[in-house]
C-alpha cells in the first residue's frame, strides 16, 4: 500500500470509471493468474463479490515474500490457522454477527466442523504425514475486525488475515483495516498492481502515474 493512501484511491476510481478503454489491457500477471481492466471492473466495485482471480496472485506474493525474508521457514508457513501445540483452530470470521442478529455459534457450529476436517483430510491426501491432522482440534473464534454489512468484502478482509496472521492472536486481533470498502478495495488493488512480481509491466502510462505521488489526473 503506498505512503499516500490517496494513490490507491485515485488508481482504482481511475480504472473504474475508465472501464471502456482499459476492459483489454492487461493489469496484472502473477504465476497462472493473469488479469484485464474488466476483472478489476468485475471484482474490484463496492458491493461485488472478489473472484479468487485476484486471491491466488496474493498467496503467490506472500509466498515469494517468505522465500525471499524467511528463508529458515519458508515453505512451512501455510494459511490454515492451526497451532498443534494447543491443539487449536483459530477461525477469523469477518461477518459482524451483533449486527446480523445472530450468533457466531449458530453458523460455525457444524459449518466449521465439516471444513477443518475436510482440509485435514484434503491435506493428508496431497502430502499424507506432512501435517498433523487437525480435524478434532478445538475450534476458537479469533477477535477480528469486522467488516460493514453487506459490503461484500469478506475475501480482501481474508487476504489482509493471510498477510498478518503469524499463529499468534494478537497479530489478528491488533490488526487495523479499514471498514471503508472504497479503502479497503483500493489498497489491495493497489498492491497488487504495483508488486515487484506483476509481469504485466509495463503497465499502461496512464496506470504507472499512480505509482509515484506526484500523481495528475491522466485524464484532465
Amino acid at each position: 500500500m503506498p505512503s499516500d493512501v490517496s494513490l490507491s484511491v485515485q488508481l482504482r476510481d481511475f480504472l473504474l470509471t475508465n472501464g471502456g478503454r482499459m476492459d483489454s489491457v492487461k493489469l496484472l500477471e502473477i504465476d497462472s493468474s493473469v488479469a484485464y481492466g474488466y476483472d478489476v471492473l468485475k471484482s474490484f466495485s463496492n458491493g461485488n463479490l472478489t473472484e479468487g482471480l485476484f486471491i491466488d496472485p496474493f498467496s503467490s506474493i506472500l509466498f515469494k515474500e517468505d522465500m525471499r525474508n524467511r528463508p529458515d521457514t519458508f515453505g512451512k508457513r501455510i494459511f490454515i490457522p492451526t497451532s498443534v501445540s494447543v491443539t487449536r483452530v483459530d477461525i477469523m470470521d469477518s461477518n459482524n454477527y451483533l449486527l446480523i442478529g445472530t450468533l457466531e455459534s449458530d453458523h460455525h457450529r457444524a459449518l466449521s466442523k465439516r471444513i477443518v476436517k475436510g482440509l485435514s483430510d484434503a491435506l493428508q491426501e496431497v502430502a499424507p504425514k506432512s501435517f498433523c491432522r487437525f480435524g478434532g482440534f478445538r475450534r476458537n473464534m479469533m477477535k477480528c475486525p469486522k467488516m460493514q454489512i453487506c459490503s461484500n468484502d469478506c475475501a480482501f478482509y481474508i487476504v489482509r488475515f493471510m498477510e498478518a496472521y503469524d499463529g499468534n492472536r494478537e497479530s489478528i486481533e491488533t490488526l487495523s483495516i479499514p471498514t471503508n470498502s472504497s479503502l479497503v478495495r483500493s489498497s489491495i488493488l493497489h498492491q497488487l498492481m504495483f508488486s515487484e512480481y506483476n509481469q504485466a509491466a509495463p503497465l499502461h502510462p496512464d496506470i504507472e502515474m499512480f505509482r509515484q505521488s506526484d500523481v495528475v489526473d491522466p485524464v484532465a
